[in-house]
């Protein structure tokens, strides 16, 4: 009997972003919610949703903590030259009188944003990785339901829908399989989407892709959905352990987009990791002496890898040209 091959795509933020350069990275995203959050004015939408905190949740946000956020945020970012982020922020301030409502408030709002900007930028019609991944699927028949010699797990540390949604388009609800059992959103999404009937609690429980983000109803409704790396709530994630079973079992582990940061390696249990072929892209968009001494100081990071040392490729390129070469290769290896 021929072997399966398990492969384990691992998608990040740099993936969503290099799809639609509106979809922030965490670096993006902590200053998108940096630029919204003073914002006081009526026709301010993120402000809208804070006020709507008091109503639904019983939760004031007055403007001196808006105001002890907001100068906490710059002093947070000012502080870091690289690898800064909303949810390590939160977790340097967990005790701050209504910055976890604060920020997860602004996430949910964000990342409708996000999506809002594949449409309204026609994103679907433009050449992008998430065509080649999904002309590997079909390639492979991992879009059918027969047995498969190769089992691609894509895990996404992403609140975005992207993946579905854009699969989805291309396959109705024949996908929904491979998706349902393929895709694992580790830190959860905003919301399922209309035809994800399975995964909803009521009637109302999903938002369409890109629902509008001036919504603050149904953003309060679901904002809840999505878990920081780091919280509390994580001890009663059921999407960790099929992450790290998947990630254990898999022969071959693919990084798109991903950020390689402390609390995210932990979650996956790379440093744990041990036999595995690795295939790990970390873009360089120029190639300059300061960029090249950064990619080598991410190659040798031993806090990353752990003991895994052998098997690993270590790439710069595009998400396009790494889906395209490396994904396909790791299927003949």
């Amino acid at each position: 009997m021929i072997p399966r091959k398990n492969i384990v795509l691992v998608v990040g933020a740099g993936a969503s972003h290099d799809f639609e350069p509106e979809m922030g990275t965490g670096q993006l995203l902590l200053e998108n919610i940096l630029s919204r959050v003073n914002e006081v004015k009526e026709t301010a939408y993120l402000t809208n949703i804070l006020d709507g905190l008091k109503e639904k949740f019983k939760i004031n946000i007055t403007p001196f903590q808006r105001k002890a956020f907001f100068e906490k945020l710059s002093e947070y970012q000012q502080s870091k030259s690289v690898r800064y982020s909303i949810d390590d922020f939160l977790n340097t301030n967990l005790g701050q009188d209504g910055f976890w409502e604060i920020g997860t408030s602004s996430i949910a709002f964000h990342v409708l944003g996000y999506e809002e900007a594949c449409l309204r930028k026609a994103s679907f019609s433009v050449n992008s990785w998430l065509e080649e991944l999904n002309e590997f699927i079909i390639q492979h028949r991992l879009n059918t339901w027969n047995d498969r010699l190769i089992d691609l797990k894509i895990v996404t540390l992403n609140y975005d829908r992207l993946l579905e949604e854009f699969l989805y388009r291309k396959h109705g609800q024949a996908i929904s399989e491979f998706i349902n059992k393929s895709i694992i959103h580790i830190y959860n999404k905003i919301s399922p989407l209309p035809w994800q009937q399975n995964e909803m609690k009521n009637n109302q429980g999903f938002l369409m892709f890109g629902h509008p983000n001036n919504d603050e109803q149904r953003i309060l409704d679901n904002k809840d959905n999505i878990l920081l790396m780091f919280e509390q709530r994580m001890e009663k994630n059921l999407n960790l352990e099929p992450t790290k079973a998947a990630i254990s079992s898999a022969n071959s582990i693919l990084f798109l987009g991903y950020g390689y940061d402390t609390y995210n390696n932990k979650n996956l249990g790379l440093t744990k990791l041990n036999g595995k072929r690795i295939f790990a892209n970390y873009f360089i968009k120029e190639w300059n002496d300061k960029s090249k001494k950064e990619f080598e100081k991410f190659k040798a990071d031993n806090a990353i890898w752990g003991n895994q040392r052998d098997g690993i490729t270590f790439t710069t390129e595009t998400c396009t040209d790494f889906i395209r070469h490396w994904l396909r290769k790791v299927a003949e290896l």
